[in-house]
């Protein structure tokens, strides 16, 4: 855990209750017990975003991933801080329950903002989409996909496909949003942010370019197996071995380096 993260919230909770922890030494003094729960909830905060991000099915994972959850998680967090009434007991208690009640709102809405798509049209248009610079038309897509054009209609008139996810990225937040961010928070999204980035630029240039198509693109592995040059990357001669190797060397590699840093 970051040490001005951990600092900021030591002091705000400075004269909070806190309930013992598991682990915990008899002979800890008050400043000591305290810092010792803080560490333990923040760790357990942590961990309930990283458990919500696994729960969520693949394609969701390239909207919300296992950072922006650990960072909602911790924003949730030093929110409470702000308001907590002791009369609602020990912090670390009180806490625990509403950051897990918080993050499973998000993925509430989000599974019900976003139903399921027709997978492989999506995929054909947004391969189109991506050539072409423009959005594809019904004949196009009904000639390509062999579907009626009634249907293809539809299938745009929902939103071609694409899952119009509730999170909010960076930059793209609205205003009245982004005006009521604390200082607090700014500072755990840019440390979340630059973690991230500094653990991808750890990555050899291929294994780089992997990840940022799959992560931040969008690319399915169908889409990474169909260039030859991607397969050689990961030595590779079936598509379910590409994915289980970009997991393995890449995905992993990136994940373990978040997690190390948190």
């Amino acid at each position: 855990m970051d040490e001005q993260i951990f600092s900021l919230l030591a002091e705000k909770t400075a004269g909070f209750v806190f309930s013992a922890e598991s682990g915990e030494s008899d002979g800890l003094s008050g400043d000591d017990r305290h810092l010792f729960r803080l560490k333990a909830l923040l760790t357990q905060v942590r961990q309930m975003g990283i458990r919500k991000f696994y729960q969520m099915p693949e394609d969701f994972r390239i909207s919300q991933t296992m950072e922006d959850w650990m960072q909602d998680a911790m924003i949730f967090l030093c929110r409470l801080t702000d308001d907590y009434d002791p009369k609602k007991g020990p912090f670390n208690n009180y806490a625990r329950f509403i950051v897990s009640r918080r993050l499973t709102d998000i993925q509430r809405k989000m599974f019900r903002k976003n139903p399921p798509l027709e997978e492989d049209l999506r995929k054909l248009a947004q391969s189109l989409r991506r050539e072409t610079g423009k959005e594809p038309d019904v004949r196009e897509l009904a000639d390509l996909s062999g579907r009626s054009e009634s249907e293809i209609r539809k299938f745009l008139e929902d939103g071609a496909g694409e899952r119009v996810f509730v999170r909010e990225y960076e930059g793209q937040e609205r205003p009245e949003v982004r005006a009521g961010i604390s200082p607090e928070e700014q500072y755990i999204r840019a440390e979340f942010r630059k973690i991230l980035l500094d653990c991808i630029e750890k990555l050899d240039a291929d294994f780089k370019m992997l990840f940022m198509h799959r992560e931040f693109e969008g690319y399915s592995f169908r889409e990474l197996y169909d260039k030859p040059g991607n397969r050689n990357i990961l030595d590779s001669h079936s598509e379910k071995t590409f994915q289980r190797r970009y997991k393995d060397q890449v995905y992993d590699a990136v994940q373990d380096c978040v997690e190390t840093r948190y």
